[in-house]
């Protein structure tokens, strides 16, 4: 089949690009493209780039163009696409049928420019060998930097990229120099969190105002600090989960790991190790099995703070939602508090007091109390936490779907190595690129299994926890039928922030609420 046969003068076309470093390499391919279809006489209606993404580390639905180009490709806003080569559009075999398989469905060719093929035609063959060799030449490159990465480590050099938070990396003396100020702030979360009672939400909320870097901590933020040992001096590598990029590794063993001496550290390793261990034994049963005794869903935590209306608080006037800031200071001789606690609207240039707040909260709080039907809140806590555990089995049932897929895969290559594994020698290129795909084909299955199974933990384990959140829901709202302002703040914010619909005021101080319609 030709281009001729499916691509026809004045048909519109959108191209793809994608580069993991090297922004020249995009251009090169727009240019390729460009003149594609001036030679050809079409119509190029929009581009989809993806730039600096690595397709071996962000799936296809973590690319946020390549997913755009799906959906609008589900609408029939074009009528083909143009891409460099196939390894732009995926590295891994799984990727490369589930794209294709897509394009087929919706009926829209896509065509690869650097060898003039169709990338969505073809016996399942030849695909298995073109994409078996896409992801070989990822992997290969993946495991040169690997290699060069680990020996770096081993001599306790730096790898390369953004230095901790409290540090900065000098290029010229290829040493680590603390930032003081940031290190205090360092030094404050390893303390409060081997007080061994807060998490990591609640140290987030105890940190001043927009401390970090001109911005507000998140619970993140505290974590990647909490279990990174450069702290205390030791850098490393594979320490986070190769699956889920977000999760910290379990066991130390699995780590590379270099002392490096240049790294004023915060804490030594013995006193760090005490940190770790107090991280492992609060994690939930989406790490591992050993921490399923721990399990138990929670309300959500909101900052705990002693800035009730943080984050609750939006403008009237442009909907965005007011910062708040602690303007205030103490006399170290006296204890005495001066000052108040602003909320502010930067883009309409006002700002209201806490103080004069604290009317509003009373009165906000005494509506919840006549208002809200304490069965309702129940319900509604209930159907959320069900909601929770249908997305949590669609998810398993993905995965479940995935083993079975990758499982009849695997009965398929392996006759099919059987087959020309014995025939001539001219046909061994094609018994390798089976066998290259199995192989593939093989670590699919067994991270699918992986995620299976952290998934199915966790979903039996939430159904479980089912009447534990319905009690723990109406004890917490019993409490609150008494005085709010003998509660613990982050018990009156979580329930506002629960029960309210929405709360704005505007440069007047007019104050307009609304509690949740569901609650009533």
């Amino acid at each position: 089949m030709t281009i001729t046969d499916f691509i026809k003068p004045g048909m519109k076309g959108v191209f793809y690009g994608r580069h993991s470093t090297d922004k020249q390499e995009m251009d090169s391919q727009e240019s390729a493209c460009e003149e594609f279809v001036k030679r050809h006489e079409l119509n190029l209606v929009g581009s989809y780039l993806d730039s600096a993404i690595s397709a071996r580390k962000k799936g296809m639905y973590e690319r946020p163009e390549l997913k755009k180009l799906l959906d609008d490709a589900q609408k029939r806003k074009f009528d083909f696409v143009l891409v460099w080569s196939e390894d732009r559009l995926a590295r891994k075999t799984r990727e490369h049928r589930e794209i294709r398989k897509k394009f087929l469905e919706y009926k829209i060719p896509v065509y690869v420019l650097h060898n003039n093929t169709r990338y969505d035609e073809g016996e399942l063959l030849s695909q298995t060998i073109r994409d078996s060799f896409s992801q070989y030449q990822g992997d290969k490159i993946a495991g040169d930097t690997q290699r060069a990465m680990r020996t770096l480590i081993k001599e306790g050099q730096w790898t390369g990229g953004t230095a901790p938070y409290g540090y900065k990396y000098l290029t010229d003396s290829k040493k680590f120099q603390t930032i003081p100020d940031e290190i205090e702030h360092v030094d404050k979360i390893f303390s409060l969190y081997k007080q061994g009672n807060l998490g990591f939400r609640a140290i987030a909320g105890m940190m001043p105002k927009e401390s970090r870097r001109g911005r507000d901590w998140k619970w993140n933020h505290i974590k990647e600090i909490i279990t990174n040992p450069f702290y205390a001096g030791i850098l490393t590598l594979n320490r986070r989960d190769p699956i889920s990029h977000l999760t910290v590794i379990k066991e130390m063993t699995e780590w590379l790991q270099g002392s490096n001496t240049s790294i004023e550290p915060v804490l030594n390793f013995d006193e760090w190790k005490k940190t770790w261990f107090i991280y492992k034994n609060r994690r939930d049963y989406y790490d591992g099995e050993k921490s399923l005794k721990n399990a138990g869903l929670k309300f959500a935590q909101f900052y705990v703070t002693k800035n009730v209306l943080n984050g609750l608080l939006y403008c009237a006037e442009c909907n965005k939602r007011l910062k708040c800031k602690d303007m205030t200071s103490e006399n170290k001789d006296s204890g005495k508090v001066y000052g108040d606690i602003f909320y502010i609207c930067k883009d309409c240039n006002y700002k209201v007091g806490s103080e004069k707040l604290l009317p509003i909260i009373e009165a906000i709080w005494k509506k919840i109390q006549r208002s809200v039907d304490v069965t309702r809140i129940s319900e509604v806590v209930y159907a959320r936490f069900q909601n929770e555990v249908n997305s949590i089995q669609h998810r398993t049932d993905i995965y479940d779907k995935e083993i079975q897929e990758f499982a009849n895969n695997k009965v398929y290559y392996e006759l099919w190595i059987e087959d020309y594994e014995k025939t001539k020698s001219e046909e061994k290129d094609i018994y390798e690129a089976f066998s290259l795909a199995n192989s593939y084909n093989e670590k699919n299955l067994l991270a699918a299994k992986k995620m299976y199974v952290r998934y199915k933990h966790k979903l039996d384990f939430l159904k479980q926890d089912k009447e534990t959140v319905i009690h723990d829901t109406e004890k917490l709202v019993n409490i609150i039928k008494g005085d709010h302002k003998r509660l613990p703040i982050h018990d009156v914010k979580q329930l506002l922030q629960f029960a309210l619909a929405h709360l704005t005021i505007d440069q007047n101080g007019k104050i307009e609420y609304a509690i949740k319609s569901e609650l009533l």
